[in-house]
């Protein structure tokens, strides 16, 4: 969201320089990926790494003997899912800044 209100002026710019709103609003949607991807798939690894010690240390506090369970499709799920919905959110932002007119927003300023 802050990302959205805070590029208004260069997509404005972009769209002046000559870009089209549709090229303008895949600008802050790749931003949207190259930000929320990375963290998603951090936050992945560290859950997944700190979900097994977790377990572990908890299963053998208790004398259980079963290994925990981590299946890829699950993750990959949860990876994409949640690239997908940053975008959706980042769509939304960029449709709303790109709305009005380069000209009015740029006198704004």
């Amino acid at each position: 969201m802050l990302i959205a209100r805070a590029s208004r002026h260069d997509l404005t710019v972009l769209r002046v320089l000559g870009a089209s709103t549709r090229q303008a609003r895949a600008s802050l949607l790749w931003l949207a990926t190259a930000i929320v991807g990375p963290a998603i798939i951090g936050g992945a690894v560290v859950g997944v790494i700190g979900g097994q010690i977790g377990w572990r240390s908890i299963a053998t506090g208790r004398g259980l003997d079963q290994a925990p369970v981590t299946t890829i499709p699950r993750i990959a799920v949860v990876i994409v899912g949640g690239i997908v919905a940053g975008n959706a959110v980042a769509w939304l932002l960029a449709r709303r800044s790109t709305r009005a007119s380069p000209a009015s927003l740029l006198r704004a300023e």
